[in-house]
């Protein structure tokens, strides 16, 4: 992907606010689309400008602006910490998002991109999902809500890799499973469609239970469909937005000169059939976990793995890769799966006594009592077993060396 070039320069401000009233030396970082203002260090800086420079090529391989139509760079900062997230954020909103927050202004110098870093899913997650809102508000400043959030939320999950400035988009599906039961009462529990494209946040608030995974839905259905009217119909949506429109205008444009040709009724139903054969990650672990109960292995392994591609954070996949492993006589393999499961969120105690059983398996005595013992101090449930299996490992004492000659 092409990258700007990154210039680097001192940034010292003082505003008003603030423990001591005067904040942290900060530096700005200029990329080919995006001007950032860090707290934390110069390097900080420009991997967010780079994070940021790798984004916005995602976000415009589907959406086709003309960079040279921004009126100048889109402006980030970053924070020092929490508390100084929190103060700055306090001028202007009530409700700031977790880590990241976009501050929309009708002059676009004063739009800005305001977080602070954490350096896990979450902060990630908000990242992604308020820079394609910033992107998207660049060029249109008043787009159809169902659009902008539905492709936020699309882009969630997509991973940036530092190490190679390479980025990578990961299907988001954490509303799949919600979708399903939606699509399950057969379009009934659905906002309509042609209520769904022109909401105003008002409405939106109050349907935000349905809005946000139909919203994902919608936009998931029209940008992956094999049907051209359908990925067409995505297309001609975003070419109809104008810049200088309202809200209203907007949605009135992408609803009379694009959806209005095509039959709800029909467009409802495939939407449902869409959804209906599109593989959640609860839906694919659970057939998955029968498999291995089955011990039908290979099948198993390969609905795990598929689930692992889903969300990289699935630990229950992990810990079922680790049984499989260990079923095969792959000790490593298998004590390599459960450490990753456990980093993930698995249960410790549950984690340890597995791996307390597979590095007896392997013949590491040892290692075998110090997991059993952590997996007892994990979690009490576990403490009888575990020292019932403890007690039944001997292991070997060291021999004693003969004396030197």
């Amino acid at each position: 992907m092409k990258k700007g070039l990154l210039i680097f320069c001192p940034l010292f401000f003082m505003l008003s606010f603030g423990l001591s009233g005067q904040t942290p030396a900060a530096w700005e970082v200029s990329t080919s689309h995006y001007q950032v203002v860090s707290e934390l260090s110069r390097d900080s800086a420009a991997r967010m400008g780079s994070n940021l420079e790798a984004l916005f090529d995602l976000y415009n391989s589907y959406f086709r602006f003309d960079p040279v139509r921004l009126p100048l760079k889109l402006k980030v900062r970053i924070l020092s910490s929490r508390e100084r997230y929190t103060d700055y954020l306090r001028r202007f909103v009530s409700n700031a998002r977790d880590n990241f927050t976009y501050l929309h202004y009708a002059d676009p110098a004063r739009c800005e991109l305001v977080g602070y870093i954490k350096d896990d899913a979450a902060s990630r997650l908000d990242l992604n999902h308020q820079a394609f809102i910033q992107f998207l508000r660049a060029f249109i400043p008043n787009p159809p809500l169902w659009l902008r959030e539905g492709f936020a939320v699309f882009f969630e999950t997509t991973v940036y890799d530092h190490s190679i400035k390479t980025i990578h988009y990961i299907e988001n599906i954490s509303w799949l499973d919600t979708l399903k039961e939606l699509a399950a009462a057969k379009g009934e529990k659905f906002i309509p469609v042609r209520e769904i494209l022109r909401m105003t946040p008002e409405k939106v608030n109050e349907r935000i239970d349905i809005f946000y995974p139909q919203a994902w839905g919608l936009v998931s259905f029209l940008s992956a469909n094999q049907d051209q009217n359908y990925s067409r119909l995505l297309w001609d949506s975003v070419t109809l937005l104008q810049p200088s429109a309202s809200l209203d205008e907007n949605q009135a444009l992408v609803y009379d000169r694009a959806f209005r040709w095509y039959d709800e009724k029909i467009l409802m139903a495939d939407f449902i059939e869409y959804i209906g054969n599109k593989k959640s990650l609860r839906s694919l672990v659970h057939r998955a976990i029968e498999k291995y109960s089955r011990n039908n292995l290979a099948e198993a392994e390969k609905d795990f793995q598929e689930a692992v591609q889903m969300d990289t954070n699935d630990f229950v996949s992990y810990y079922y890769l680790g049984l499989i492993r260990y079923a095969q006589k792959e000790y490593a393999a298998a004590e390599s799966q459960y450490t990753t499961a456990l980093e993930k969120g698995a249960q410790a105690a549950l984690i340890y006594y597995a791996m307390g059983i597979n590095a007896l398996a392997d013949g590491r005595s040892e290692a075998a009592l110090e997991y059993l013992k952590k997996s007892a101090e994990a979690d009490p449930a576990y403490k009888q077993r575990a020292e019932d299996l403890s007690r039944r490992i001997s292991v070997p004492k060291p021999q004693t060396p003969p004396p030197a000659p």
